[in-house]
């Protein structure tokens, strides 16, 4: 694959998976993410729009605290999440991104990608 840009990249599961709906795609990245962490519960929904199409993966249980207890109480404090919440992130990040393929530049405002990604926590799991 050519890029436009200099930050493009490829995911490893991408040439296999590319002429599959986002649907099924979402449906590949939820049965990894439940087989590597069996102890969480996640939602995994795909949409399709005239910009693009989307992958949310929303946390919705884990066995620990996922807020900083001292977050807010100190402008010296900037972790938001535990280290073990920033963790969960970034491993699920990386699942899904096997099947992703990108070439962004923001500064040019180029943006080409087969889906966007967003890995949040459920909002009830963000209190303190």
């Amino acid at each position: 694959m050519k890029f436009y840009t200099p930050y493009g990249w490829v995911g490893d599961k991408y040439e296999k998976t590319k002429h599959l709906p986002i649907k099924e795609i979402a449906k590949l990245i939820r049965k990894e993410i439940r087989k590597k962490f069996p102890d969480i519960k996640v939602s995994v929904r795909s949409k399709v729009y005239s910009g693009g199409q989307s992958i949310y993966i929303i946390i919705k249980e884990v066995p620990f605290r996922v807020i900083n207890p001292k977050w807010g109480q100190s402008i010296y404090i900037t972790r938001r999440y535990t280290k073990e919440a920033e963790k969960l992130i970034e491993e699920i990040e990386k699942i899904a991104n096997r099947y992703r393929f990108s070439d962004c530049d923001p500064m040019i405002d180029y943006f080409h990608t087969n889906f966007y990604l967003i890995v949040e926590f459920d909002s009830k799991l963000e209190r303190l």
